[in-house]
């Protein structure tokens, strides 16, 4: 017989330092760009306000716990659906314990 493991959506290592390469690299842009002097600014339309803004917004930091969030939202969805399923009374009650800790993780 065999037992049905649920579909957990992660990142592999790699494809979480793509991801913290391409934070580090829109991080760096925005550096750039507040680097930039007022006349080069002015050349591109961006106002200085607004380009010191851009360089010290959190974005990158809200858009990682935006995907830290939905992918903790994906895998209890898949818990549940795989608790509505028929299964044996031990598999249950393994996935009604890893479910409470998403649901506890996700709080």
């Amino acid at each position: 017989m065999t037992i049905a493991r649920p579909a957990i959506v992660v990142l592999s290592p790699f494809g979480w330092m793509r991801l913290i390469g391409r934070m580090y690299a829109r991080w760096q842009q925005r550096q750039d760009l507040r680097d930039l002097d007022d006349c080069l600014l002015r050349d591109i339309g961006i106002p200085r306000d607004q380009a010191e803004r851009v360089a010290t917004q959190e974005a990158a930091m809200d858009r990682l716990a935006e995907m830290v969030q939905y992918v903790r939202q994906k895998n209890i969805d898949r818990f549940r659906e795989l608790l509505d399923e028929p299964t044996d009374p031990l598999r249950r009650q393994q996935l009604q314990q890893q479910l409470a800790e998403l649901e506890a993780a996700q709080q």
